[in-house]
């Protein structure tokens, strides 16, 4: 079982971070599996606990203590150790690159030390983090950082226009529109993706109509197929069970029998 307690943000920050989360693993044995379906932001996570409680299963090795946690285009697998305990921090898609102006794309489906990544400029609020007891206290801490470092980023060309259009269509448009919606060209489009998604625009919007499909699921136990034509755009039935098993690696009728409950606990 995993124990989570979920703070937002300070309204300044709301734009690039979603929620800090703090979620504890509390197991009936050693360890258990859990996968992780395809995702279009990145997360920090800071370890509050003992060491070595997170393996990467596709890796094949533990992660590090505190890490970025890249975008997926893919599932990921993991085991997680009983007495995990993490702070994480769910960020808004764009909101790495809008923070750190590190390219995204750097990141895919892989965990990266931050320390090693980002320096003296995260260890300071890492130590300070782990050695304040008090939760509310961590998370103003984090809202001082965070806003410092947005005050020093300064404007940028930015997606965000792109963005809400292709999670306003639930996934289902083409990079075409978005050309025509947000006047960027199709190469200058690719590469500012890349740069602030860590994606390329098709591959988003299919990931978004791929979370959209889940959702629609989770819902509703038996699927009214026009709806994933006329609303989420797939081709057929055919289509739509390929983009599934491309994504979630089993098939629609499988996916529930999927150990997801620690990607759950991260939604909460």
């Amino acid at each position: 079982m995993f124990y989570t307690q979920s703070f937002r943000p300070d309204n300044l920050l709301r734009n690039v971070i979603d929620s800090y989360l703090y979620v504890k693993a509390e197991l009936d044995g050693p360890c258990t599996d859990y996968s992780f379906l395809p995702k279009v932001n990145q997360q920090l996570s800071f370890n509050l606990g003992r060491e070595k409680t997170i393996f990467d299963l596709d890796n094949q090795e533990y992660v590090p203590s505190d890490i970025l946690i890249g975008q997926n285009n893919r599932t990921c697998r993991i085991k997680v150790f009983n007495g995990m305990n993490r702070l994480i921090i769910n960020l808004k898609p764009l909101g790495w690159y809008k923070l750190f102006k590190v390219p995204a794309h750097r990141f895919i489906n892989r965990s990266t030390n931050l320390i090693s990544l980002l320096g003296n400029e995260i260890v300071l609020i890492i130590q300070q983090i782990k050695e304040c007891q008090d939760n509310k206290k961590q998370i103003k801490l984090l809202d001082v950082f965070f806003l410092e470092r947005l005050q020093q980023q300064g404007n940028c060309k930015n997606l965000e226009e792109a963005v809400k259009l292709i999670h306003e269509a639930k996934g289902n448009i083409t990079v075409n529109q978005l050309e025509r919606e947000v006047f960027i060209t199709r190469r200058s489009l690719e590469r500012y993706f890349l740069d602030q998604a860590g994606l390329y625009p098709k591959m988003y919007a299919r990931i978004v109509r791929f979370k959209e499909t889940i959702k629609y699921l989770e819902k509703n136990q038996k699927p009214n197929w026009p709806y994933f034509t006329n609303g989420l755009g797939y081709c057929d039935q055919s289509h739509f069970i390929n983009e599934f098993q491309h994504f979630a690696g089993c098939a629609p009728t499988r996916y529930f029998e999927q150990p997801l409950g620690f990607e759950m606990a991260l939604k909460t």
